[in-house]
């Protein structure tokens, strides 16, 4: 027999605030003319209370309290079990208990201002559309409660106090979305790392973002820029789609070094950790830091000529000008912004020099890689799937 849980469990019977009113009025041998009289209430509104046809309002409960000497609380307690009983739970409360958890656990606005969810006011419409974001039959967010379940490695930072595990978790199931919707060919290891190696060469032409972004696609690399959610603090992210590496860039700065750097960081998971079965989801401008990360961020300040930069203007740092960024870019072959990215993060110089050269990369970035269409993406993304 299915075991239910006593909670489901309900009474053969339950009686109203009338039933318990007439016994008092039965101990005490009154009517129900006495009683009104008692209550200063009309012998109709007693003459319904009885009969349990209208409701006892937290005014009457005291007056009966007063009237019995049972207390106020205790009339509100029989009145709204008997109507919970009788009734049963109203087409609101049903709305309620379905979207208090959804709301919980997912930023459903801001999800539905980017296009990513469709907005409704039809619960079952939004029951519907969350169910398919999650590829679940029943909507059910235990998976998400149990951290060491989840096969993510978040770099989170003491700093940003209102962090936010389930939008990050949001962001990663949307990621992993679009990345299915996208067709590239067969991921080919070693061209990617060849196209790794010469990355700074790119960085100093104004098609480079355009032309990196079609040969890293030629190596069966899926790349899309995807916004984050607030309080992710995400830069960039990298995971397997089936056999495809795929690489995805927030656009949080705008900034040409942020964009090179985190494309880099992200390429060095594919070729040294895409293997296991995570979703690296970075912060590049106050990470926690670990093996893997580390590996990461070496690997992509060789490729940036981290070490190489840092030598070239050692001994011109206290007179840096505009000129001699040029110049040192131009011989290096990296962008200049890159340059001063590099120099500030090694604090030799103050960030505030970072706004000269850098200009926003997502004016080179071709809009096939955009993902931000706004609810055009809903269909388009719900359409591929079904």
């Amino acid at each position: 027999m299915e075991q239910k849980n006593i909670k489901e469990i309900k009474p053969f019977k339950v009686f109203g605030s009338g039933h318990f009113i007439q016994r008092q009025m039965d101990v005490r041998g009154w009517t129900q003319t006495d009683l009104a009289e008692v209550l200063g209430l009309s012998l109709k509104t007693v003459n319904q209370l009885v009969q349990n046809k209208q409701p006892v309002t937290f005014e009457t409960a005291q007056l009966l309290q007063e009237a019995f000497g049972i207390s106020a609380q205790a009339w509100m307690n029989h009145e709204i079990t008997y109507r919970t009983f009788v009734e049963g739970e109203s087409e609101k409360q049903k709305a309620v208990k379905v979207k208090s958890p959804i709301y919980e656990y997912m930023p459903i606005a801001e999800m539905c201002k980017k296009g990513w969810l469709k907005k409704t006011k039809d619960t079952s419409e939004l029951e519907c559309q969350v169910k398919s974001f999650w590829k679940q039959e029943k909507l059910d967010f235990a998976f998400l409660q149990n951290r060491d379940n989840l096969k993510i490695a978040c770099k989170k930072s003491d700093a940003y106090k209102q962090y936010d595990y389930y939008a990050l978790q949001c962001w990663a199931q949307q990621a992993k979305l679009c990345a299915e919707s996208i067709n590239v060919p067969a991921y080919n290891k070693e061209a990617l790392q060849n196209l790794y190696e010469n990355l700074h060469g790119y960085t100093v032409s104004r098609t480079g973002i355009e032309d990196f972004l079609r040969d890293l696609r030629k190596c069966g690399v899926k790349f899309f820029v995807l916004e984050h959610l607030q309080k992710t603090y995400l830069d960039g992210a990298a995971f397997m789609d089936e056999e495809n590496p795929v690489v995805v860039y927030t656009g949080r700065y705008k900034r040409m070094d942020n964009f090179w750097f985190t494309l880099a960081h992200e390429i060095a998971h594919v070729l040294l950790h895409i293997n296991e079965p995570k979703c690296f989801m970075d912060n590049m401008v106050d990470p926690d830091t670990d093996q893997q990360e580390e590996e990461a961020n070496h690997l992509a300040q060789t490729v940036l000529l981290h070490d190489i930069i840092c030598h070239y203007f050692s001994s011109t740092l206290n007179y840096l000008t505009a000129a001699k960024v040029v110049r040192g870019a131009k011989e290096l072959n990296i962008h200049p912004a890159i340059i001063l990215g590099t120099l500030a993060h090694d604090k030799q110089i103050g960030y505030a020099q970072l706004h000269q050269f850098n200009d926003n990369p997502m004016k080179y970035i071709p809009e096939q890689y955009n993902i931000n269409f706004g609810e055009k993406l809903v269909f388009e993304i719900l359409n591929m799937r079904n």
